[in-house]
């Protein structure tokens, strides 16, 4: 079951933020803090079942974060590739 989507493409945050806001607390702390960051904008509405619910929308400073974010882990995801590529090699 995915989460409501409006027209806009904004996701309601009690519904799944890709697995952020069904974490219970922890998602809607972890919302928060992407709210005061600037990185995702928030507003109410109502979900498809009729239901208030706030929705969260990427913004441009998100977008970047989130570029940047993809970058560092693709850079580190390489290297432990590099480094545990002779132990599998080995391991075989």
């Amino acid at each position: 079951m995915g989460a409501p989507h409006e027209q806009d493409g904004s996701i309601a945050g009690n519904a799944g933020c890709h697995g952020v806001a069904d974490a219970g607390d922890d998602g809607v702390a972890a919302l928060v803090r992407l709210h005061q960051r600037g990185w995702i904008s928030a507003r109410w509405g109502t979900s498809e079942n009729n239901r208030k619910a706030k929705f969260y929308t990427i913004t441009k400073a998100g977008a970047k974060q989130l570029a940047a974010d993809e970058a560092y882990w693709k850079r580190l995801t390489d290297v432990m590739g590099r480094v545990f590529a002779p132990v599998a090699e080995a391991s075989k």
